[in-house]
């Protein structure tokens, strides 16, 4: 059976929305919306701030996101989206289990 992990993403630019999705310990999938998108290619680095929803995993955790993969721009004017896929570089091991 496969569990969820809950998360919650602050996205530290203004404008600029993130879900993340398919979450696991080596990696997961952000879509990004906004007016304006980043210009991001494969090994760019994203810095996260990663919180759960308990109170175990409540203190946020700060990662370092490596893309490895970028999806084409959707949408027009006001709003534009892209999926961007990627793994935690340089996490520790508690990192990686919490």
């Amino acid at each position: 059976m496969k569990r969820g992990i809950p998360l919650a993403l602050r996205v530290e630019a203004r404008g600029l929305t993130a879900t993340v999705g398919n979450a696991s310990r080596r990696g997961c999938q952000l879509e990004l919306s906004g007016l304006r998108l980043p210009a991001l290619t494969p090994r760019s680095r994203l810095f996260l701030s990663l919180s759960g929803s308990d109170s175990r995993t409540r203190a946020a955790l700060r990662v370092e996101f490596e893309v490895r993969w970028v999806g084409a721009p959707e949408g027009s004017g006001r709003r534009l989206g892209v999926l961007v896929g990627g793994r935690f570089a340089a996490a520790s091991p508690a990192v990686r289990s919490r």
